[in-house]
């Protein structure tokens, strides 16, 4: 295999059984410095072929890694709204979601429509095992319009493609951070929540975190990933107590033990992710637990007899949920903390309020 340039962009690359082919040029390398390992040849659905050249550096050395320095650390996190936020030594760097298939869903929709009602025969195919199978047979327009789909398509994953590069590179070479930490995602536990599927895999997280490894190894720098039950949203990074009732819909909170106000969540978990690995070990295993802040919040009763309360009110107006059930949902609590007398009744069952188990659970924690 080799490849000869040309004068311009165009060049040619040979291929065994193939021979010469002429190709346009993405980037030039010298052959006697670069030794060609593999050559992959693949067809998009468009129609389009593609030739990816992996080489190999002869005389290069990849740096040793640097020492991960609390002045020198950086904290990532991603999401939906911004597609990644840095929170650095000296300042916040917000990347927006430019959100590639959502602009492009009105045109994909026409698309697809037009194709529906193109015409499509089909026939049946004897296979060699004797076994019958429908053979579809798309008419000319029906295949032009797949390929006008197809480019359509090629054109948005080349368009996050390169998004995702110029964001990377970006990073990597900022010289404040030679370390970055981000989280752990399990990325097909995320996009089983038919809700946000379509609008995370937009962001590309995988492909960003890939790209990060590779480029802050090559500069010989750290990418730490954090433990995947760190509550790096749900921590104050004021007082580090954890807000245990915070939902993902509550994009800016104020904390319930400091009273600090977080005016962005991605931020607050950037600064989380910042300061993790210089967190002790007891502490990350501490925060990992997926009931921390709970015994916190149970050690006061009438905070729980309020989200009891809070619980029964919204059982009453679910609909189709009449009195009978929210009586049941009454008795099955008896053993709750009557504010009237300011005792602790137990039901018959021995059922206890959890206002005492969690002031139990809060004194051994």
């Amino acid at each position: 295999m080799s490849v000869r340039f040309g004068e311009g962009r165009f060049g040619r690359i040979k291929l065994p059984k193939v021979g010469e082919v002429r190709c346009a040029l993405h980037r030039r390398f010298d052959e006697s410095l670069w030794a060609i390992k593999t050559v992959t040849v693949t067809m998009e659905p468009s129609g389009k072929y593609y030739i990816t050249v992996l080489t190999e550096n002869k005389k290069a050395v990849l740096p040793m890694k640097t020492t991960v320095r609390e002045e020198a650390t950086s904290g990532a996190d991603v999401g939906i709204e911004h597609a990644f936020v840095m929170r650095t030594p000296t300042k916040t760097v917000v990347v927006d979601n430019p959100r590639h298939l959502q602009k492009h869903l009105d045109s994909l929709a026409v698309k697809q429509k037009i194709l529906a009602r193109k015409e499509v025969t089909f026939t049946e195919v004897t296979l060699p095992s004797g076994r019958t199978v429908k053979q579809k047979l798309p008419s000319k327009g029906y295949s032009k319009q797949q390929k006008l789909i197809a480019e359509e398509h090629e054109d948005i994953r080349h368009a996050r493609r390169n998004f995702l590069e110029v964001t990377t590179t970006r990073v990597a070479d900022d010289k404040q951070a030679t370390t970055l930490v981000v989280e752990t995602l399990n990325l097909k536990g995320i996009l089983r929540n038919h809700c946000l599927a379509r609008a995370l895999a937009d962001v590309g997280i995988g492909m960003l975190f890939r790209m990060l490894e590779y480029k802050f190894d090559r500069r010989g720098e750290n990418v730490l990933r954090a433990d995947r039950w760190y509550p790096s949203s749900k921590r104050c990074p004021v007082c580090g107590k954890v807000n245990a009732d915070l939902k993902l819909k509550d994009r800016r909170w104020v904390c319930p033990h400091c009273g600090a106000v977080h005016a962005s969540r991605d931020e607050t978990a950037a600064i989380n992710l910042r300061r993790y690995p210089f967190l002790s070990e007891e502490e990350k295993v501490l925060l990992a637990r997926k009931d921390v802040g709970k015994a916190e919040q149970a050690a006061d009763p009438l905070r729980a007899v309020s989200q009891e309360t809070d619980l029964k009110t919204e059982l009453r107006r679910e609909p189709g949920t009449d009195d009978n059930q929210a009586s049941a949902f009454e008795g099955s609590r008896e053993g709750c903390f009557n504010r009237a007398t300011g005792k602790t009744e137990t039901s018959p069952k021995g059922l206890k309020h959890t206002a005492a188990v969690g002031s139990q659970e809060a004194s051994s924690f």
